[in-house]
């Protein structure tokens, strides 16, 4: 790869390379090495319960607080979110449960709520009791993102227990 100076006009500093793409594989090998906690989405819409587990979750700003979750765009939890405008977030903990409960909602078609203990919230929303961290959110954006949609939420209740994350790293929980 050709690294272009800094100096003089800076317009072309980050025209793309012609170089080819990485290939899809090459690619999950370069994400699944990014050391990621592990957080159960859910939401509830006219008395379904949807969830799923994911790894791309990251506070964006302190002011306003946004805190921003990556779904895949055929997601039900995604369809759910959006017609609703709310969601909730479940850090979960590094605990045999919470690895349960991650496995549960990692795997789509099956009814994760039957499978794992969750808690009601008065909103409706569910979260796990294995968890560091919940809470409740409202959407704020959203942003078309590849294969996946980005959305922003504002946190409207916030709960922090102690404990370790739950981690995860080339395609494993770490201990």
């Amino acid at each position: 790869m050709s690294v272009m100076p800094l100096s003089g006009d800076s317009r072309h500093a980050c025209a793309p390379a012609a170089e080819p793409e990485a290939t899809a594989h090459e690619f999950k090998q370069l994400a699944g090495s990014f050391l990621t906690g592990v957080a159960v989405t859910t939401a509830h819409d006219d008395g379904d319960d949807y969830g799923c587990t994911v790894s791309s979750l990251a506070s964006v700003s302190l002011d306003p607080p946004l805190l921003m979750v990556c779904l895949d765009r055929r997601s039900t939890t995604l369809r759910a979110i959006e017609r609703t405008g709310r969601f909730a977030v479940s850090l979960l903990a590094r605990d045999p449960q919470a690895a349960r409960t991650a496995l549960a909602f990692a795997r789509p078609g099956q009814d994760a709520f039957e499978q794992v203990d969750m808690v009601r919230r008065p909103s409706g929303l569910a979260v796990s009791p294995a968890a560091v961290a919940q809470a409740e959110l409202v959407v704020r954006e959203r942003y078309e993102g590849g294969d996946h949609v980005i959305v922003l939420g504002t946190p409207t209740w916030v709960s922090v227990s102690d404990g370790d994350p739950l981690a995860y790293w080339r395609a494993r929980f770490l201990p």
